[in-house]
């Protein structure tokens, strides 16, 4: 057995520090795996957030938040995508339909 330093690529909470335990070869491959397991990863940035610090946006009023998706959800939320960022806040969210047409 030989013991060699590799590189691996994991995503770190930018609110926290957090670092997801699943990690990739490279930044797609462990946005994907640290995505399956609850993270907010973006495709064209470089920020990630952990569970339980997902960051959303209204699409209304610009207005943001951050807390876990259940936390987000019980405080009024209503997500189109939360791991995209995308959402309702409280305000907007009591007229989502006919916003979401």
């Amino acid at each position: 057995m030989a013991l060699r330093p590799v590189t691996v690529v994991a995503a770190v909470c930018d609110e926290c520090g957090w670092t997801a335990l699943q990690a990739g070869d490279d930044r797609q491959g462990a946005g994907y795996r640290a995505g399956r397991a609850g993270w907010q990863t973006f495709d064209d940035s470089d920020r990630a957030y952990c569970p339980d610090h997902w960051h959303v946006e209204c699409e209304q009023c610009d207005r943001e938040a951050s807390g876990s998706e259940t936390g987000l959800l019980k405080a009024g939320w209503r997500c189109i995508n939360c791991r995209s960022g995308r959402a309702l806040c409280p305000d907007h969210a009591k007229d989502w339909r006919a916003t979401w047409r």
